[in-house]
């Protein structure tokens, strides 16, 4: 397993640092940032790693191995050799479906 990871302030960064990730040749990539910065990461991320399995969301505050941020957007390359990832999409209708016990699959990818 590989793991390279970058922290993305704005989106001018994104193709600098999604370059550096790409070194791994990754097959997931996970993405965790403030709402406008995942958004505008998640477009890149498509454009730069279409095959990979791709998860995130927003959130309050980012970890990554500088510490605590905000508004900014962490996103860490994971390349497994020997591992075999599913990507798995739901349609939540509200909180009570957030519950891993109800959730129903609707859609997979990789």
């Amino acid at each position: 397993m590989q793991v390279a990871q970058a922290v993305l302030c704005k989106s001018s960064e994104c193709t600098h640092d999604l370059g550096r990730l790409g070194a791994i040749s990754p097959n997931l990539i996970l993405a965790f940032g403030s709402v406008d910065c995942i958004q505008v990461a998640g477009d890149h991320l498509a454009k730069a790693f279409p095959d990979a399995c791709r998860i995130g969301c927003s959130t309050a505050g980012e970890i990554s191995n500088d510490g605590v941020s905000d508004a900014r957007c962490v996103i860490t390359a994971v390349r497994f050799d020997k591992t075999r990832l599913v990507e798995v999409t739901t349609e939540l209708a509200g909180m009570d479906d957030s519950f891993w016990w109800r959730v129903r699959v609707t859609s997979t990818r990789c």
